[in-house]
């Protein structure tokens, strides 16, 4: 006796090995192949014949897997088949709905569902209707944030959509008078969307206008005429940019890993904070605007970067401000290797900057 569905084989029918070959698994196939229903497997050994009844039998009932419903108010299920997420049975079956679909007021309904088979085996299952109001707005996406160049141009509903769970997909209007084009800085654009039921999502997109060069020299220039340096000597005007840097530029990683001079300069004059290259970039452009030769200096492992000046003479300079140990001075070569090493075992490449002696 099998269940319909289950497979039989010659090891199940024959229990000595020694007969195995009394019956070939294409006969037995045969068997499995039908459905329910008494059947023979006839055999012969030493003139003699041999019956096997085999009875193929459905006393399983269907497997049925219902899934939860929610739909808003004003809405309404199709039927049962809304709540069917599986149905599978070795016969044919039907399924009904148990539960009258009558009721769609805002709540929680719970629906029976059955499903039976030709051979009368039968499986019920209960599972939810939520009926809730819409009270969410929809939700976008694609809002990333925006970075673009100075005079350049967006395209604000480029990948953005907001979608409804009631509704579907929505109209949306960007509100981007605040963004200035024309300025380097930072500005925000504003999305609105609203569904069929006055639910109103606002969200708003980051939008970054790089600077350029005239940018940053306009902030270096402003510094320079509060400090007044007049008349001041090559020396005395580059300590006292290295003064400042140290009192006005905070050491720090916020905008740390921009490895280009103008964009490190711009944070570091607009934000007050910079890591080592963000402080020596900014010093670069302050030395330039006053008319000073100078180079941008590293280390061999480009843990740490500062400046040489020409004053009559190559000598170091530093603006970043670390607990004391970068003096406001015009150091030789073995002065800021002695303030290096204070830290670190740290060296630059000799050969590839001028002496300073």
């Amino acid at each position: 006796m099998i269940e319909l569905g289950d497979k039989i084989s010659v090891e199940d029918i024959v229990f000595d090995e020694k007969y195995k070959d009394l019956v070939t698994q294409e006969q037995i196939d045969e068997i499995n192949n039908y459905g329910v229903g008494e059947y023979e497997l006839k055999t012969t050994l030493e003139g003699k014949e041999y019956i096997t009844k085999i009875i193929v039998q459905d006393t399983k009932a269907p497997e049925l897997v219902l899934k939860e419903v929610k739909i808003y108010l004003g809405q309404k299920v199709k039927g049962k088949e809304d709540f069917i997420q599986s149905v599978n049975d070795a016969s044919e079956y039907t399924v009904n709905l148990l539960t009258e679909l009558n009721d769609f007021s805002i709540g929680t309904k719970e629906i029976k569902i059955e499903a039976i088979d030709v051979y009368g085996n039968r499986t019920e299952q209960v599972t939810k209707l939520n009926i809730v109001e819409d009270k969410e707005g929809p939700v976008f996406s694609g809002l990333t944030n925006i970075t673009v160049a100075k005079n350049g141009s967006i395209n604000y509903e480029s990948k953005v959509s907001a979608v409804d769970a009631k509704d579907g997909k929505c109209e949306f209007t960007v509100d981007s008078s605040s963004v200035n084009l024309a300025v380097a800085g930072t500005y925000f654009a504003t999305y609105t969307a609203t569904d069929k039921s006055g639910n109103k999502t606002t969200e708003k997109r980051k939008i970054t206008v790089q600077s350029d060069a005239n940018d940053v020299n306009s902030l270096a220039d402003e510094v320079i005429a509060k400090l007044g340096l007049g008349s001041m000597g090559a020396g005395d005007k580059a300590l006292a940019l290295v003064r400042w840097s140290q009192n006005n530029i905070t050491y720090g990683h916020k905008y740390g890993n921009v490895r280009n001079v103008s964009k490190a300069a711009y944070y570091a004059f607009t934000q007050h904070v910079g890591d080592c290259f963000g402080i020596a970039s900014a010093m670069q452009v302050l030395l330039n605007r006053v008319g000073i030769t100078n180079k941008m200096v590293h280390c061999t492992d480009y843990s740490h970067y500062w400046n040489m000046v020409n004053v009559g003479g190559w000598k170091h300079i530093d603006g970043t401000k670390n607990n004391g140990h970068y003096p406001i001075a015009l150091m030789n070569d073995a002065t800021r290797y002695s303030t290096l090493q204070y830290l670190h075992p740290r060296d630059w490449d000799r050969n590839a900057y001028p002496v300073a002696n």
